[in-house]
């Protein structure tokens, strides 16, 4: 009996130190647990830190369309999306912008009241290149770099299309006048504009779209640039290569009338390249933006 209770006792002993072992083992995983917790919260609390002073140290950026806010957003840059006049959300009847001047003042409003917070990298899409080019030349130190992004730049007009398909024009000062006002119809759309586009998109676009005016003469008279202002900006251009609007040819014309500090190329985008490309396109921005801050 004795030796057997000194048995059991040695076997007691031996489970205790065995549970103590097995419970120093939890405590240590549990205090690992602990560390890589607090850890991993120290890290994503410096992650975001850094990311406030990124966005606070980051130029503004600029955008024609609200499609790549969110990813610019995300990678610490302070965005602003502006509709012009008459355009997208802005409510202004089309027939009190009487100049390519009123057209644009929403992007002078905005280009005046940040011109003493710091610079900003603009971008203009297509009509928008016109827009960006006068705010280069009122805004030449506000800005870092100007992105042409499948855009217009001054002096330069569309040429021709082989055909305006269902796109519809008003001539309000008779048979013989230029266009008043144009509006791009259906197919037009879904053939040169959105032909690489998702088919939402290009359904919403048909249901959104508003009369605009052409400001041809307008152009020549009230967009005057200097090399002493809009040549002192970089300029970066991006080419669309499958833009049916703006063909690949013209968008190189453009480029050899007007050559830019850097060109890039988006392949498989239409005349939209933020819905038809917007990864790319946003890709793009990004590195340009880091690379002229």
């Amino acid at each position: 009996m004795v030796g057997v209770m000194k048995w059991e006792r040695g076997k007691k002993r031996g489970e205790e130190e065995e549970e103590e072992t097995r419970r120093g083992g939890k405590e240590e995983r549990r205090g690992r647990r602990k560390e890589n917790k607090e850890g991993r919260k120290e890290e994503e609390k410096q992650k975001e830190e850094e990311g406030k002073q990124r966005a606070a140290a980051t130029p503004v950026t600029v955008l024609c369309t609200s499609v790549e806010l969110q990813s610019n957003r995300a990678a610490g840059h302070r965005v602003t999306a502006l509709d012009m006049a008459s355009c997208g959300a802005d409510t202004k009847p089309l027939d009190q912008v009487h100049s390519i001047v009123h057209y644009h003042q929403p992007l002078t409003d905005f280009m005046a009241s940040i011109a003493a917070h710091g610079r900003v990298v603009l971008v203009g899409h297509s009509f928008g290149g016109i827009g960006v080019s006068l705010a280069m030349e009122r805004f030449p130190r506000t800005i870092s770099v100007a992105i042409f992004a499948t855009a217009m730049m001054p002096s330069l007009m569309f040429r021709r299309l082989d055909s305006m398909m269902d796109c519809r024009a008003t001539l309000d000062q008779g048979p013989d006048s230029s266009p008043s006002t144009f509006i791009f119809g259906p197919m037009f759309l879904a053939s040169k504009v959105y032909q690489c586009c998702q088919p939402e998109d290009l359904t919403l676009a048909t249901m959104l779209v508003r009369p605009g005016k052409p400001f041809g003469e307008d152009m020549s008279r009230e967009i005057m640039v200097s090399e002493e202002n809009y040549g002192s900006v970089s300029r970066v251009y991006i080419v669309s290569k499958e833009d049916e609007l703006m063909k690949e040819d013209f968008q190189h014309w453009i480029i050899e009338n007007n050559p830019p500090r850097e060109v890039r190329e988006i392949h498989g985008s239409d005349h939209m390249p933020m819905l038809s490309k917007p990864q790319e396109l946003c890709c793009c921005l990004l590195d340009i933006a880091d690379r002229y801050d």
